[in-house]
């Protein structure tokens, strides 16, 4: 199985990667650093992230997007930090020339192309969650680090995302504009993000305030027969039974997200998955099966897979969210947890609209936040003496 990851020196790598961005500040665009992995650093999420590599953004909102600005702002965003950013037509050219056509996640071969041809020690995966120019009009993105090594690990993850009247204020001086202003508000928002997170002034993944309200409807749990003191998780596909596109990778990667915070847990990269995945031509149309779970025991050496179904992901009038979620011991090829989880943007607000949910984003991290503590207090509770 998978061995155990020491976590303990995160700090320490946080450090390092605030004195690698200072060092290199001044030269955004000079030759690359040596990369994360290359020499004694510690196998986890975080690492060195001196040059990153920015991949092309992904559309999972479900709407026509034009991508080319909201790149081109990030990246601009980015330089004006202080990283040091390989991105436009050098990217281009190296997927092009491995014939990378996938950029929502990072597999190895992507890894080690942009670590020895860009002298990126990081690569940044950004999508658009949410673009809704229907009633409230609404902008979401989801951006991910994952380091350039042989085994690419996810290093820091956040997300964002508002509608144009989420905070009207006082004289409703908090509406946005539109939509750009939106991007603008998200683009600054997660880059700084991800500068506190290097510098050690931030945290490497977000989350949202426990909720009550949005805990499972319907739940079973169980627990590994022996659980790993640090057991490694593969999110797999989210079914996705809706009419919304892409409602399945949102959620998956809300719990990718959501997993990854905890220190104890080691979480695989999506696109390690999805290439795992491809070259075991493991079909997810009908969903995990213990088949699947064996395959992924050879694959991925995980000790847990979580993977599930999307039933209503709706954004208007209210948001609308259901889902449930399964967890596998690969070992015994038995559930040790599921659950099902539904719930409204606008339930339990009564007076002034205060406590209401805007986006189907934030009412997925709401969501997803107890089934994950539910998980963890289970397999911590089995690993104790």
């Amino acid at each position: 199985m998978t061995s155990s990851t020491s976590f303990s020196s995160r700090r320490a790598a946080l450090a390092l990667a605030a004195l690698a961005l200072t060092a290199c500040a001044g030269a955004k665009a000079a030759a690359a650093a040596a990369p994360a992995g290359a020499a004694g650093a510690p196998e986890g999420r975080r690492g060195l992230a001196t040059r990153i590599a920015l991949l092309p953004l992904v559309n999972l909102s479900g709407q026509t997007v034009s991508l080319k600005e909201l790149q081109e702002g990030l990246e601009a965003e980015l330089l004006t930090r202080g990283l040091a950013v390989a991105g436009g037509g050098a990217v281009d050219e190296m997927l092009a020339r491995h014939r990378l056509r996938y950029t929502g996640g990072v597999d190895a071969v992507m890894a080690r192309a942009a670590r020895e041809e860009l002298g990126a020690d990081a690569l940044l995966v950004a999508a658009v969650t949410l673009y809704g120019r229907e009633g409230s009009h609404g902008f979401g993105m989801s951006m991910r680090l994952v380091s350039s090594q042989d085994a690419p690990a996810i290093l820091w993850m956040d997300e964002a995302a508002r509608t144009v009247d989420d905070t009207p204020g006082l004289f409703d001086l908090g509406i946005a504009s539109g939509i750009p202003e939106l991007m603008r508000e998200a683009t600054v928002r997660l880059t700084g993000s991800l500068v506190a997170a290097l510098s050690g002034s931030g945290p490497a993944f977000s989350t949202c305030p426990a909720s009550g309200r949005h805990a499972p409807r319907v739940r079973y749990r169980g627990a590994p027969s022996t659980p790993a003191a640090h057991p490694a998780v593969a999110v797999l596909p989210f079914v996705n039974q809706t009419g919304r596109l892409d409602a399945g990778d949102i959620v998956g990667l809300e719990f990718i997200r959501e997993l990854a915070r905890h220190r104890e847990i080691r979480v695989y990269e999506p696109g390690v998955v999805r290439s795992e995945l491809l070259r075991n031509r493991v079909v997810m149309e009908g969903g995990v099966s213990h088949e699947t779970a064996r395959i992924a025991l050879g694959a991925f050496e995980a000790d847990v897979i979580v993977a599930g179904y999307v039933r209503t992901h709706e954004e208007s009038p209210v948001p609308r969210l259901e889902f449930t979620v399964l967890a596998l011991d690969t070992r015994t090829n038995k559930v040790v947890w599921t659950s099902t989880s539904y719930n409204r943007g606008d339930e339990g607000v009564f007076f002034f609209g205060a406590g209401r949910v805007s986006t189907s984003t934030e009412l997925a991290c709401l969501m997803v936040r107890p089934v994950v503590d539910g998980m963890i207090a289970a397999w911590r509770a089995r690993s104790s003496p």
